[in-house]
């Protein structure tokens, strides 16, 4: 995931984490990630910003969401971090 990620570019990612819960009972928490690289031009950020909440209101009737991350760094994407 990480490599496709391009300063000059937005992306957006829908991130599957398993999680473990009492005994042998496993779920799966999903997250919205989403990438706006530090040299887009600021009318492509604004226009993410509206795609994002449209994206999530439509990710969220076909999955449980349980968060939205905007991510501004590569080192953020670290999975203790998420």
């Amino acid at each position: 995931f990480e490599s496709a990620l391009d300063d000059e570019e937005v992306r957006y990612a829908l991130l599957g984490v398993a999680t473990e819960e009492e005994g042998d009972y496993s779920t799966v928490k999903y997250i919205l990630v989403t990438w706006v690289g530090a040299r887009v031009k600021p009318l492509i950020k604004a226009r993410s910003s509206q795609h994002r909440v449209q994206l999530y209101d439509y990710i969220k009737q076909q999955v449980p969401l349980g968060a939205e991350m905007q991510v501004l760094s590569r080192e953020e994407l670290s999975l203790p971090l998420l």
